[in-house]
């Protein structure tokens, strides 16, 4: 339907679903809810879509998976209410967890491929976009001009973004790993959001890498907001900052598992199959994977 008086009510379901998932009142099916009406508002204005758009129906689908009322929601506070069994660990693996990190990777793998052309290799690609004024701001037209800078900006948007995701996922000195990979991440799209005015795309990337965020700076924090209630803190144990002293949560549902592992295999080959370099070959994304 068309209508006004439709499309608004649609627009403040959405919102109300939303806020559900924010305080975490019933967030499973809420983020379920979200998703699809998000993903129902952007087919009906495909139009005003954009990188942005994808990246938060991507984590929001990917979020199905994942404890995200675990802590901090109406869910949890209901359960103590009633005397349920709460998990106190904040520590949580399994086939979901790795599908949201390697799906915000994929973004950037992915995308670090299809700029491997003679525009991006050869340095000019950030004062082409800059010189598009209809979504450059005044500081990027200013900095356009300046042809040393922008090749610089280049080769490290190139650096960034085919280096950094593998650097968050190193098994070595992690929590330092991530908290660089994330620093760096954010100052890149930081820096595009103060250059180019483009929609959301930046600050839905920036949110994107919250997941990565070390689980010892989350310990350190329920320290820091009262540490000692079992209604603030993930555990009676004296954590301090960068400890490792709480114990896994594991997905339970083996079916659950194998569902995410496929889903995960389909993204992959997805994403492959879509690269400009295969469709220059004649390959083709199937009929039904486009569906």
């Amino acid at each position: 339907g068309s209508s006004v008086a439709l499309q608004s009510g649609m627009l403040i379901i959405s919102l109300a679903f939303a806020l559900c998932m924010l305080v975490g009142y019933r967030t499973k099916l809420s983020t379920v809810i979200t998703w699809f009406l998000i993903v129902s508002l952007n087919r009906r204005v495909p139009v005003m879509c954009s990188g942005g758009d994808e990246t938060i129906r991507l984590m929001l689908f990917w979020s199905f998976f994942l404890p995200t009322g675990a802590w901090f929601s109406v869910d949890r506070w209901t359960k103590r209410r009633q005397g349920q069994l709460l998990e106190d660990s904040n520590r949580f693996a399994s086939m979901g967890s790795a599908a949201i990190l390697l799906q915000v990777c994929f973004v950037y793998w992915f995308t670090t491929i299809l700029k491997l052309d003679p525009v991006w290799l050869g340095g000019s690609a950030v004062q082409i976009a800059l010189e598009l004024d209809f979504n450059t701001r005044p500081l990027g037209l200013w900095l356009a001009s300046h042809t040393t800078v922008t090749k610089l900006m280049t080769y490290a948007t190139l650096f960034a973004e085919g280096f950094m995701p593998f650097v968050a996922l190193s098994p070595w000195h992690n929590a330092t790993c991530r908290g660089f990979a994330i620093l760096v991440m954010w100052g890149l799209h930081a820096g595009i959001a103060i250059l180019m005015s483009i929609g959301i795309f930046p600050f839905a990337s920036i949110v994107s890498w919250i997941v990565f965020i070390p689980s010892e700076f989350w310990d350190w924090l329920f320290v820091r907001l009262g540490h000692g209630s079992h209604e603030e803190s993930p555990s009676d144990v004296d954590l301090e900052p960068g400890s490792a002293q709480q114990p896994w949560q594991f997905e339970r549902s083996r079916f659950v598992s194998v569902a995410v592992a496929l889903l995960l295999l389909l993204v992959t080959a997805y994403n492959i199959l879509g690269l400009d370099q295969l469709k220059q070959r004649g390959v083709r994304i199937p009929r039904l994977m486009e569906l």
